[in-house]
């Protein structure tokens, strides 16, 4: 991330989620025609397993679909790069500029830390992301699923998902309720989670390709922030040995 995003964390003590529906990919919590297949398959078992009136049941389904394409615009996501080693693509793709840092992790610890979070708006996920295509096998009865899933173009992200669900977005497949068309859903673009930072951050890597001052700057706002225990590591990626 950017020294600005980097500020934003360690000073605000929080994270920023973005809503899926507004990341660049435009099939990110796409609803697959494989999943909806399944889904479809799902309903016609259904009917006939309880003897349900096809009118009942296509009302379900169809309920149950406007629901899916729904949840994109009520859930918002936080991205993790998962790797024991450093990726050139990730410094390349999300720094962007030469003083940038990365935040080391656990998944363990980013739950912690995300404990921390007073918002009772909504429910927080943690899932890696699977990569697939339209051979992968699909699991209908999670209706998230599509929440962790991006085709295999994007596999070189080996991404991890923190994914923040509105509580109003959990009742979207509920018969009972009235279901709003897209264009009248204007939640906010964006949400931050407060978190424990200390909790959070287990290391920090400064740029392979960072001005020489740069490792003292980060090393003196962590301390001004509060955060002097956490260690800021200059990135070898570029260095001969």
């Amino acid at each position: 991330m950017d020294i600005t995003k980097f500020l934003d964390l360690i000073l605000n003590k929080s994270i920023y989620f973005r809503r899926v529906d507004k990341f660049e990919d435009p099939y990110e919590g796409y609803v697959s025609s494989a999943y909806k297949e399944e889904l479809s398959a799902r309903y016609d078992a259904i009917q006939s397993q309880f003897n349900f009136s096809k009118e009942n049941t296509d009302r379900l389904h169809q309920t149950h679909l406007n629901g899916l394409e729904l949840v994109p615009l009520y859930a918002y996501a936080n991205c993790w790069y998962i790797g024991d080693v450093e990726s050139a693509a990730m410094w390349k793709l999300y720094g962007q500029v030469n003083n940038c840092v990365a935040i080391c992790s656990t998944i363990y610890d980013l739950q912690l830390a995300l404990d921390k979070s007073d918002n009772d708006e909504g429910i927080v996920y943690l899932e890696e992301v699977d990569y697939v295509d339209e051979s992968s096998a699909v699991n209908a009865e999670n209706f998230l699923k599509p929440m962790f899933e991006k085709r295999l173009s994007f596999a070189y992200e080996n991404e991890f998902r923190a994914l923040f669900l509105l509580n109003k977005g959990r009742t979207l497949l509920n018969s009972g309720i009235h279901q709003p068309k897209k264009q009248d859903v204007h939640n906010k673009d964006g949400v931050n989670l407060n978190v424990d930072v200390n909790q959070l951050i287990n290391s920090i890597y400064i740029s392979p390709t960072a001005d020489a001052h740069f490792h003292s700057i980060v090393e003196r706002i962590v301390d001004l922030a509060g955060f002097d225990g956490i260690e800021c590591i200059q990135s070898e990626l570029y260095k001969l040995k």
